[in-house]
């Protein structure tokens, strides 16, 4: 038997979740909530773990975040992840790809978006 979640914890497990995305995502003028990485936390929670490959003389920065277990429905594999690519080295990821069912997914996000150096 699974505990119902109650309209009020959940009202504000989700502003919570919007208030953290705006400290922690914020960037220049944009808002953390409108930022891909906001909008992912918002809607996913916190990432169970992160992979961050920041100072690869190869590629450019990028992140991935991983969700283990939490029964979404997966393109591919048993854990949920978001790759998250700085494109323009100011600190601005974007979503580039995923294996959620629904969210941006492009298999080749590496060759095509942080491989290409400045």
């Amino acid at each position: 038997d699974q505990p119902k979640t109650r309209p009020l914890s959940a009202y504000n497990d989700y502003y919570a979740r919007v208030d953290i995305a705006n400290q922690k995502f914020s960037y220049q003028k944009t808002i953390g909530w409108k930022s891909d990485r906001g909008r992912i936390y918002i809607m996913y929670g916190p990432p169970d773990r992160t992979i961050d490959e920041l100072f690869n003389t190869q590629a450019k920065p990028y992140i991935q975040w991983q969700y283990i277990g939490r029964g979404y429905r997966l393109s591919e594999g048993s854990r949920a992840f978001f790759y998250f690519v700085d494109k323009m080295g100011g600190g601005n990821f974007t979503l580039v790809h995923s294996n959620v069912m629904g969210e941006v997914s492009n298999p080749n996000w590496y060759t095509m978006d942080a491989l290409q150096i400045r």
